[in-house]
């Protein structure tokens, strides 16, 4: 089993099965701050709640379709082989949230 946005189902070339009887749960985007982190760094609450406004799936359905487009988003930093960190800090820049 894999998730359906993992980039390497394209790149072996899987198929990924229409999910018709709901069996995935849906890819709700939940932060968790630990109380004295948030304590000490307030600010995080306001910048976590952008991040998940930011969130292409959220108050829609995964049709096939945006699941293949969010598998095309998740193949370029693979296969630039990109470090978390990396392709993290260029969608925070590219969305406007790093300060």
């Amino acid at each position: 089993m894999v998730f359906s946005t993992s980039a390497s189902i394209d790149e072996y070339g899987r198929h990924v099965y229409s999910d018709d009887k709901s069996f995935s749960p849906p890819y709700d985007l939940t932060p968790y701050v630990r109380e004295d982190t948030l304590d000490k760094y307030p600010e995080i609450a306001d910048i976590l709640n952008q991040l998940i406004a930011l969130s292409p799936d959220r108050e829609r359905a995964a049709t096939p379709e945006r699941v293949a487009k969010c598998r095309k988003v998740w193949q370029k930093p693979n296969a630039e082989k990109m470090v978390p960190k990396e392709v993290v800090h260029k969608y925070l820049y590219k969305s406007k949230l790093n300060r």
